[in-house]
């Protein structure tokens, strides 16, 4: 599908399936190399066969982990809690590895509860995706970047309704 779309030409592949924060590429590289494009996949990709999607598939010794639930893109980033339907927060919620040394993503979608179940509240998302106030994006990336002492790597947010 990649090579079909000629998007093979665009990914770059890390040297190894998992890699501290610090050595990926910046933004300006990236685009620098005509590697522009990153791929994760949660679970079943195959590094040594398409070193471009990354992580690897879940080897023998991560099969504790994702019995678990903790996936393997969680050895290249780590991720704050999802499903939150009261306030946010910056702790580690999955990872397979040490998260001072992973990139981290922030999960910022407020859920509401629906019998009895998370459910995006797309009703909200102006005030979740806004730079400041009470459960804004803003907030919980100062106090991310407080806690952390980095920037979060990436950040997902609700849709706007």
């Amino acid at each position: 599908m990649f090579k079909g779309a000629g998007l093979d030409t665009m990914l770059y592949a890390p040297p190894s399936a998992s890699i501290p924060a610090t050595q990926w590429p910046t933004l300006g590289s990236l685009i620098d190399s005509r590697r522009r494009l990153i791929t994760f996949m949660d679970t079943s990709a195959d590094f040594d066969s398409v070193p471009y999607i990354i992580d690897g598939a879940c080897t023998p010794s991560c099969t504790a982990i994702y019995s678990n639930s903790v996936l393997p893109e969680f050895s290249n980033i780590w991720e704050t809690p999802y499903d939150v339907t009261t306030t946010f927060d910056c702790s580690v919620n999955r990872t397979q590895g040490d998260p001072s040394t992973q990139m981290y993503l922030i999960n910022h979608f407020l859920d509401t509860l629906l019998l009895g179940q998370p459910v995006p509240d797309p009703s909200q998302a102006n005030q979740t995706n806004a730079v400041s106030g009470e459960n804004s994006l803003g907030q919980q990336v100062s106090l991310c970047v407080s806690e952390n002492g980095r920037n979060p790597n990436f950040m997902l947010v609700d849709v706007s309704p």
